[in-house]
């Protein structure tokens, strides 16, 4: 067995990390939000599997532990990487960034989890909005649903964008009410889908919704997007 004595040892796996990150030149996603975070990437995995060679967080593994053993499981044949990030204070997915370096970024939503840690709605904001500050400062891509004013306030700024959303975006969903799971419309480049899914409740369309945009984006065909 190999040891290296260090001075501290968190410190010296999220520099690892980082080191790890910069061996490759692919797509790194990074996904933070209140809610659905961990849904929408493992949705987000399923359909860029489907045509790309794709690593994403294990389970909620989010944190300042979580977050660098993601990086470290990135293997040389990765042609895309999904990042899932938690948060419950200010400074913190802005100190993740630093480590995942992400190209493209996605807030699900921000609401009233953690409201104690971040001091307060505008705090949660803030503390989310840290994924977008990254971005903006290095020409990155966000992926944002327009339905969500105020991640169109946050975002300001910020000129590359994928839309999805029920209106006034690129990708178009409209909910279809028929059985116990979520069913809906999709317009995606002139196009209508109806998709299917193994998801309950309607809080899971955007999640869905946000997939499609990603898959649409990295070139995969609705039909591969609606399988996956």
């Amino acid at each position: 067995e190999q040891c290296l004595l260090v001075e501290d040892v968190l410190v010296t796996l999220q520099q690892l990390a980082l080191h790890h990150r910069r061996q490759f030149n692919i797509p790194f996603i990074a996904i933070t939000g209140s809610n659905g975070k961990t849904t929408t990437k493992e949705l987000l995995h399923q359909v860029l599997a489907t045509k790309y060679i794709t690593y994403a967080t294990e389970g909620n593994l989010n944190n300042h532990i979580g977050v660098p053993l993601t990086l470290l499981k990135i293997k040389q044949d990765a042609q895309m990487a999904i990042v899932e990030m938690g948060a419950n204070h200010q400074k913190e997915i802005e100190f993740y960034c630093t480590i995942v370096e992400p190209d493209f970024a996605l807030i699900t939503n921000v609401g009233k989890a953690h409201l104690e840690g971040f001091g307060g709605l505008e705090g949660v904001k803030k503390g989310k909005g840290e994924l977008y500050d990254f971005i903006r400062n290095h020409d990155g891509s966000i992926f944002i649903n327009t339905d969500l004013d105020y991640l169109d306030e946050m975002a300001k700024g910020i000129a590359k964008r994928i839309t999805y959303g029920s209106a006034n975006a690129q990708i178009i969903g409209r909910i279809l009410h028929q059985d116990d799971f979520l069913k809906f419309m999709v317009l995606s480049s002139g196009l209508e889908t109806v998709i299917q899914t193994q998801l309950v409740g309607d809080y899971n369309f955007p999640n869905a919704l946000a997939a499609i945009a990603v898959g649409n984006y990295f070139d995969i065909d609705i039909d591969s997007i609606k399988i996956a």
